[in-house]
């Protein structure tokens, strides 16, 4: 249904054929609730995967025939990568587990004891987190770490804005590779600094761009600017991304149809 208000939006909006640049963003969620609900490996997610990939390349053969050569530029990626299903990983030998209700008490109870056991929470809010065996790490966010994980949990979090009560007191920490805290007595969720996490597809194809791989490092904020450059747009400096487009498309960009499709995981 999705891509069919999409197709019907570019036909009936004629996006593409003008003289303007014309931008569509499609965001196919499907994949994320399987995957949640499932997990990333699970029958239901490969019969998911099977049934978008049919409808995908339906639909790009459709921008193809709609939007004039050397004016289509598609961008596929996702939001966030996720873990496997913490049982299959543990029976392959890897770090899997899901905390339990039991785990969750000890978590709660600890906070609320080191809370309430002194005049120094940040530190007791550490060590009791330090003392759980499935918590990979914890430390006080003013505190300078050389933690490569400490500094990607700090990144991903806005001071002031994220609610819980050890931010409110400003500790942060990880839980161990594998390890779940959400879902029971299946399913599987994201939001670690690991590497399943924070992996993500970004696959660009249309006009004047030379089939490859980018071999340096990229990130999801690279996307945007890329775009721009594709476009001819100029990229504010200041931004945590750059470009990663090597050199600007030799196709005309005054008009272009942009098809996105977030959510493909």
């Amino acid at each position: 249904a999705t891509l069919a208000v999409a197709r019907a939006a570019v036909e009936e909006l004629q996006l593409g054929g003008g003289d303007r640049l014309d931008y569509l963003a499609v965001g196919l969620s499907q994949t994320d609730r399987v995957g949640h609900a499932f997990g990333p490996l699970s029958q239901e997610q490969l019969d998911n995967l099977l049934r978008l990939d049919a409808a995908l390349g339906a639909f790009l053969g459709f921008l193809e025939s709609a939007v004039p050569d050397g004016r289509l530029l598609v961008a596929l990626t996702s939001d966030h990568g996720v873990l496997d299903a913490p049982e299959w990983r543990a029976a392959q030998g890897l770090p899997g587990r899901r905390l339990d209700l039991d785990d969750q008490r000890r978590f709660s109870d600890g906070v609320r004891g080191a809370l309430q056991g002194g005049p120094e929470p940040v530190s007791a809010l550490v060590d009791t987190l330090r003392a759980l065996d499935w918590i990979g790490g914890a430390w006080p966010r003013e505190t300078p770490t050389p933690d490569t994980f400490a500094v990607l949990e700090r990144n991903a979090i806005f001071p002031g804005r994220y609610g819980s009560t050890l931010e409110r007191y400003g500790v942060g920490y990880r839980l161990t590779e594998g390890t779940l805290d959400w879902g029971w007595p299946r399913g599987t969720q994201h939001g670690s600094p690991y590497h399943y996490d924070r992996h993500v597809p970004f696959l660009l194809w249309g006009a004047g761009l030379d089939p490859g791989l980018e071999p340096t490092a990229a990130s999801a904020v690279d996307v945007a600017p890329t775009l721009a450059t594709w476009m001819g747009v100029a990229v504010p400096d200041g931004l945590d991304g750059g470009p990663l487009l090597g050199r600007r498309p030799s196709a005309p960009r005054d008009s272009a149809a942009l098809g996105g499709a977030p959510g493909a995981r």
